[in-house]
């Protein structure tokens, strides 16, 4: 190869913006060295997405990312797989693995929140004594009987 070609080449060198190696872009518009490189540019790894989307207060650190309809936060997982729920994300991070069948709940009952001193794991059962218990149930206190109740017809002297 011509001497001349050499030096051309060279001074279309680019590094890459991921692994900061040096390479030859097969187009101009190229910014990374290999497929791989751009996968990793494109889905950084979960935990520092995961902070991202934290905002850390007095008490809860809140999610402000993408949440569900009843406001629990969600992160995406890797490519192709799916949605994680980031206040069991935050649990796993802090305190390991979370059983099969087991609920991560909420002491402060923010479904926003990915502090974990306010979660506790939990089984379902676990969950709705804890929904009865503070008022959150359709079922909780105060309980309508007879004619309080909404959909009562009759009263009590019927």
């Amino acid at each position: 190869m011509p001497e001349c070609h050499r030096i051309r080449k060279k001074c279309h060198e680019k590094i890459c913006q991921w692994c900061k190696e040096r390479f030859q872009p097969t187009r101009n518009i190229a910014r990374f060295c290999s497929v791989s490189c751009s996968n990793k540019a494109k889905f950084p790894p979960i935990q520092i997405r995961f902070w991202k989307y934290v905002q850390k207060t007095a008490g809860c650190w809140l999610w402000i990312g993408a949440k569900t309809s009843r406001g629990y936060g969600v992160l995406s997982g890797p490519p192709s797989k799916r949605c994680i729920v980031a206040s069991r994300f935050s649990w796993e991070i802090h305190n390991g693995e979370i059983p099969n069948g087991i609920f991560v709940c909420h002491h402060c009952d923010n479904p926003a929140c990915v502090n974990p001193s306010h979660l506790f794991l939990g089984t379902n059962s676990d969950n709705m004594v804890d929904s009865v218990r503070k008022g959150r149930s359709k079922g909780s206190p105060p309980h309508f009987k007879g004619s309080l109740h909404p959909r009562s017809v009759l009263i009590e002297s019927e």
